[in-house]
């Protein structure tokens, strides 16, 4: 098998994990190797996500530390549960892929 075969067989296996363990919907493939996706958590507003094929990594836009003060109560709880999510999602796709 290339690497070529390989990096898509294990994107289509990880796009697979993420829609059958987190209901991941609205996947749009973008330019240079990135995948994006949402994820909906608890009663939060639904949380972006992105897949990036070549590094085999996932990141939460909403997961982005805040720096400062001045920040609402709602805006770091939201923030809170997308690093909680955001860590979920790492995890089981390290080990999804470590499998493989």
């Amino acid at each position: 098998m290339t690497k070529t075969e390989l990096r898509k067989l294990k994107t289509k296996s990880v796009l697979n994990l993420l829609v059958e363990e987190f209901n991941a919907y609205n996947i749009e493939s973008s330019d240079g190797g990135r995948i994006d996706f949402w994820v909906d958590y608890k009663d939060e507003e639904p949380f972006q996500f992105q897949y990036h094929r070549t590094y085999e990594s996932v990141d939460c836009y909403d997961a982005t530390t805040l720096a400062g003060v001045g920040w609402t109560t709602e805006e770091i709880s939201r923030n809170l549960a997308a690093h909680l999510l955001e860590s979920k999602i790492i995890e089981r796709v390290g080990q999804h892929l470590a499998s493989l």
